[in-house]
């Protein structure tokens, strides 16, 4: 396979699994910036080594983000000994019993996201001005409470009102995806 080949089938397999690849990252490392690195790492050793990983054979999607779970898994473990940033003290046995819950749920994070985008949509649209303040522009709740000129307990509750709902929708049309 020559290099532009292989550039594209690896950059094609990224794309299809970084968000996979990232959702396990984010379930260990609570911090985005934090996540982000390991991230930016994660994809490097993947490159590096993708030469080793095509030539086992024309491996399916689902083995590419294994694959890339495992090194990012051992991108966490390497940062946490580098004792980088972690602003939790999370010790190896913790590390792997969280991958080993979060595994079934990552296994439909494409489905899960689909969901939370449609619930999302179905929020008014003070609330989902709320949630771009908060996730999309990373505004503190303090910051947020003075551009919508409300209390910090207000804001707080309304985001907490709609974390909840959020939550409940998702479960929901999980749960009756399920049943279908």
């Amino acid at each position: 396979m020559e290099n532009g080949q292989i550039t594209e089938k690896f950059l094609r397999l990224l794309m299809e699994s970084d968000n996979r690849i990232y959702a396990f990252i984010l379930s260990l490392v609570p911090n985005r910036t934090d996540a982000d690195d390991i991230m930016q790492e994660t994809i490097i050793v993947m490159w590096r080594k993708f030469r080793e990983f095509s030539a086992s054979g024309d491996a399916p999607e689902n083995e590419f983000t294994a694959w890339g779970i495992v090194i990012a898994r051992n991108k966490v473990f390497e940062y946490r000994k580098q004792g980088k940033k972690f602003h939790t003290t999370f010790n190896e046995g913790l590390l792997e019993v969280l991958e080993r819950e979060t595994g079934p749920t990552l296994s439909d994070i494409d489905l899960r996201i689909e969901y939370l985008q449609k619930c999302v949509n179905r929020l008014s649209g003070s609330d989902r001005q709320l949630l771009y303040l908060r996730y999309q522009k990373n505004q503190t709740l303090k910051e947020i409470a003075g551009n919508v000129s409300r209390s910090l307990q207000s804001v707080n509750r309304t985001l907490v009102r709609i974390q909840t709902l959020l939550l409940r929708c998702v479960s929901r049309s999980m749960a009756e995806d399920a049943a279908r």
